[in-house]
This record gives structure tokens, sequence and C-alpha cells, in this order.
């Protein structure tokens, strides 16, 4: 058995030297919004830090899939028939996008690319200020929840890719959820979906630039 899972490993390694497979981490600023009818909203921002893992398909394709811990939420004011309430919402979620990439240009030289993808995200909780009271958000499909946990949308991105593997990128990122709780929407909340602006920086690792 020994024998065999050392066979395996090797492998593998040999295929993602050959692949030229790079992975590293990323780090970046998120401006998100999430909109509910109603309302008008601001930016919320926050912190977007994870990897990611860079895999050829062949001279300008790669498929770059990722984890991510994402702050979502948005600042809002209500409508004049909800009171001018306003409020700040802060959401923690685990983001896992799976994009495919076109890279521009030559194998060794910095390299501007387009991407698209779908992601998903599960949020692990968060809270709610409106005036001086802050609430903290249940997650879940229970009576007592405020927010759903799956989250689910299209990721789209442009960046620039130095040789070295210092990478620049913009994104953007339409949740297509509804995140509201049933419960929620029984005392009268209203569709509310994720959307974010997203700039970070990522720095690869384990190759050159295919």
């Amino acid at each position: 058995m020994k024998k065999v899972l050392l066979s395996i490993a090797c492998l593998l390694s040999i295929t993602a030297v050959k692949a030229q497979i790079r992975f590293g981490p990323e780090i970046g600023l998120n401006m998100a919004t999430a909109v509910e009818a109603g309302y008008s909203s601001s930016f919320k921002f926050g912190v977007r830090a994870g990897g990611i893992v860079d895999i050829p398909l062949g001279d300008h394709f790669a498929l770059q899939p990722g984890i991510f811990y994402t702050m979502m939420g948005s600042k809002y004011t209500g409508s004049i028939a909800l009171g001018g309430s306003s409020g700040d919402l802060t959401l923690n979620y685990i983001y896992i996008p799976i994009d495919v990439l076109y890279k521009f240009g030559e194998s060794g030289d910095g390299r501007f690319f387009i991407g698209l993808g779908p992601e998903i995200g599960y949020c692990l909780g968060g809270k709610e200020t409106l005036g001086s009271a802050s609430y903290t958000l249940k997650v879940g499909s229970g009576k007592d929840a405020n927010v759903k946990p799956l989250d689910y949308g299209l990721n789209g991105l442009v960046g620039y890719e130095l040789p070295m593997g210092l990478t620049f990128k913009v994104g953007y990122y339409a949740g297509f959820a509804d995140i509201q709780s049933d419960a929620s929407k029984s005392l009268g909340a209203s569709t509310t979906l994720n959307y974010a602006l997203q700039i970070s920086a990522a720095w690869l690792f384990g190759g050159s630039s295919y």
C-alpha cells in the first residue's frame, strides 16, 4: 500500500510539474451591496482573502479555482414607505469560485487576461446595526433564522499577470440566490441578492508563467 501511495504521489508531482500548475495567496478589497427592494444601498467595504490554483488548459486558457473568506453586506436606507430607516449589514462568507481564464500574449511575458465562472458561498454569520442597536444574525432554514446559508452566482474578472507570478485583478460578483430566510420573508422582507466589486492581488508559485 505504501508503494502504491508513493507511486501515486510521484505521478501527481510529475503531472503538476509538466502542467506547470501554480498556486498562491490572494488578498484584496471587497465592495459589497446586498440589494433589497425598497431600499437604496451603498458599498460595504471589507476583506477578501484566500488562495487560488492556476491550472493551464493550453497556451492561452486556464482553470482557476479558489477559496476565499469574504465580507459581504451593505449600508442601506429605506424608502419613506418603509419609515426611512437606515442600517449597516455585515455578512461573513466562505466563497469558492471556479473561473475559466483567457490569457492574451505569449508565454513568459506579462499578460492581460479575462475570466468568467460560477461561484458558490456559505454564510458563516453576520450582524445588523439599526441606529444604536446591533443584532447578531442567525444563519439557517429554521423559523428563527435571518439569513439562508447558501449563496451562488456568477463571477467575471479582468487582470494582468507579471512573468514572476504577481497578478492584479478587478472582478465583479452577481449573486442569483435570495439570501433572506423564509422566516424573514414571512415578516415582510423582500428578495435580497449579494453583489460585489472586488480588487485584489495574488502571487502564484510552483512554475513559470506558461
